[in-house]
């Protein structure tokens, strides 16, 4: 080995990534932003908590030498100060079922608890709690951990109200009778169900995004596209054969990838399949006019691939895939929701595990229609910009 010219070249590579301003901010500010960013998301997990709706039917009984008792009342009471109070406990919110039905659709409430009428009856005469958690079910990690916590605080609160009865004094009550119960997705909702909404979404604006950057940038400089140029082809003929050859590969990208979760994998999918296929479509119609925009800002592959964590890693942070949206402060959420990957992700959880139709996804679709044609728009003036 000739260690001068060894270390020549290394010298030449530096030099050149020295006079490269966007590689340079690779190196350096790319890293530190996409640090700050994981940290941040990962501290906030600390402090999330279960919010829970309390809804109280208990009716009270009449009771010999004690007089009218109501524990569901005294219970409920118990639950709403434990959860002010104790750190890490649910928050409990007294409310009616209606309501809390309502915010738990609506992503208000992770859960509710139901007191029902007989709660005092079968406490006091079997030392039974007889209850019912509901979980919205779409989050698999809220599936596994609400109804446990909401039971632990059930039966804590239960054993401290009635400590002071000879009836339950030193008697653990039993809590074989709290059931759960699953708003959407039902008991035999598995992780592979939950997550492919959002690993679909996720890989096909991935995928589509680097396939169109970096074969866009081959086009432009191998002289393909300054040759057309040169044609009879007009600029606005050149930007829509290119979106369209593009689209049609994404389209086909999304098909491949629905059919295969869907037939091979058995992905359930709770609603109309041709809305999941419609969210991912026009997921990836985004991403393609978003890859051409941003690959004319690139003079190689390196600099094609430099665009993968300016782009897609803040998305894939904030859209819910890896940390839970409402863990989130305001600010941050209300960020994320605007994002192409949160929205389409949203709406695919929607209409997969939560069987919504177009009125609740509609939105949502025409939010990604826009995106995709205001990319589509960047993407045809940087075309002209740039043809070499």
């Amino acid at each position: 080995m000739n260690a001068g010219r060894t270390f020549a070249l290394a010298g030449r590579v530096l030099s050149q990534v020295r006079r490269d301003p966007r590689t340079l901010a690779l190196v350096v500010l790319v890293p530190v932003f996409i640090l700050w960013l994981l940290s941040y998301l990962v501290g906030l997990q600390d402090v999330a908590r279960l919010d829970v709706g309390l809804v109280v039917l208990d009716r009270g009984m009449d009771m010999p030498l004690v007089g009218s008792i109501d524990f569901g009342q005294a219970v409920a009471e118990g639950l709403a100060d434990a959860g002010d109070t104790v750190d890490g406990a649910p928050r409990f919110v007294i409310t009616d079922e209606a309501e809390a039905a309502h915010l738990l659709d609506d992503g208000g409430l992770d859960a509710f608890l139901v007191i029902p009428e007989d709660f005092t009856e079968r406490l006091a005469l079997d030392r039974r709690l007889e209850a019912r958690v509901v979980v919205e079910g779409s989050d698999p990690a809220l599936r596994e951990m609400a109804p446990a916590a909401i039971k632990a605080a059930l039966v804590g609160a239960v054993a401290a109200g009635t400590a002071g009865l000879a009836q339950g004094a030193g008697a653990v009550p039993s809590a074989d009778g709290v059931v759960a119960e699953y708003l959407h997705g039902g008991a035999d909702l598995d992780r592979l169900d939950a997550m492919a909404p959002a690993l679909i979404a996720f890989f096909v604006y991935f995928l589509v995004f680097l396939l169109t950057c970096v074969a866009f940038m081959r086009e432009r400089t191998s002289g393909t596209l300054e040759r057309l140029r040169a044609s009879p082809l007009t600029r606005l003929d050149i930007s829509i054969g290119y979106m369209l050859g593009f689209g049609c590969l994404a389209l086909l990208q999304t098909a491949v990838a629905m059919s295969f979760s869907i037939l091979v994998l058995g992905v359930g999918v709770a609603g109309n399949a041709a809305w999941a296929f419609l969210t991912t479509g026009l997921l990836a119609l985004g991403a393609v006019n978003l890859g051409v925009f941003c690959s004319t800002f690139a003079d190689n592959e390196l600099q094609a691939v430099q665009f993968i964590p300016i782009v897609i890693v803040p998305q894939a942070l904030l859209c819910g895939l890896l940390f839970p949206l409402d863990s989130m402060p305001g600010w941050l959420r209300s960020a994320s929701g605007v994002l192409p990957m949160t929205v389409g992700i949203r709406a695919m959880e929607d209409v997969m595990v939560r069987g919504y139709g177009l009125a609740r996804v509609g939105g949502d679709l025409l939010w990604l229609a826009f995106i995709a044609l205001a990319a589509a728009a960047l993407s045809a003036l940087s075309i002209g910009r740039r043809a070499s």
